[in-house]
């Protein structure tokens, strides 16, 4: 469980990494387009390749995005079914949604790499500034692969609270009975002590001061 949570810290670090990116890329694509609509409208003189350069900075943001708003519970979802939902229910439908999106996205990877593999043995370019398209995919396949090992682990730490209130159960039973017994050992080596009568009622024959008392008389 340790070693799980650890990884699933990692990938929580690693994916606020990548949103980083994102946010800078966002700031990149305002300027790029503030820049572009004064040379249009102010020098009527429109760069070439800023809406080309935009499409694929805007792509490469939703990838870089992908897995930290999952982690932040940004993604749409039937909020009117799944805000109803409570305890194990819930962690059931975590479970089964993060075993679903991990073998979606899993084909989508793969496919991915066989276009990338393609992209770069071919030599690909854009239509406009003829960049090389490996790159942008070569960074959609790295978030999309970070996105599948997110919705794994989601999907091991949900099973996980699925049987977490049973195992609480069963090992608090063995501290039960490990408490008993040890209990009962004590009380079989404790030595017996038999007592006729109370400290404070002991008769007078075998009361210490009343045998002084007499003696001295």
């Amino acid at each position: 469980m340790t070693t799980l949570n650890a990884s699933n810290e990692t990938l929580k670090t690693v994916s606020r990494w990548f949103g980083w990116v994102g946010g800078l890329r966002i700031l990149a694509m305002t300027a790029l387009i503030s820049y572009d609509v004064i040379l249009r409208y102010v020098m009527n003189a429109p760069m070439i390749g800023a809406h080309e350069m935009v499409e694929y900075m805007l792509l490469m943001c939703f990838f870089l995005f992908l897995t930290d708003c999952w982690n932040a519970s940004t993604h749409v979802r039937m909020g009117i079914v799944y805000e109803k939902m409570t305890g194990r229910v819930k962690k059931a439908a975590d479970g089964f949604i993060g075993a679903a999106g991990a073998l979606l996205f899993g084909t989508m990877a793969l496919k991915l790499w066989d276009e990338l593999l393609y992209a770069f043995e071919a030599d690909q370019v854009s239509s406009e500034l003829l960049m090389p398209i490996w790159p942008f995919k070569l960074v959609a396949l790295l978030c999309m692969t970070l996105f599948v090992a997110q919705l794994a682990m989601s999907m091991f730490l949900s099973l996980i609270h699925i049987s977490e209130p049973t195992r609480l159960l069963s090992i608090s039973y063995a501290v039960f009975c490990l408490k008993k017994k040890q209990y009962a050992s004590v009380r079989l080596t404790r030595p017996a002590t038999i007592s006729l009568f109370p400290a404070n009622h002991l008769p007078t024959s075998l009361d210490p001061s009343h045998a002084q008392n007499s003696t001295s008389v």
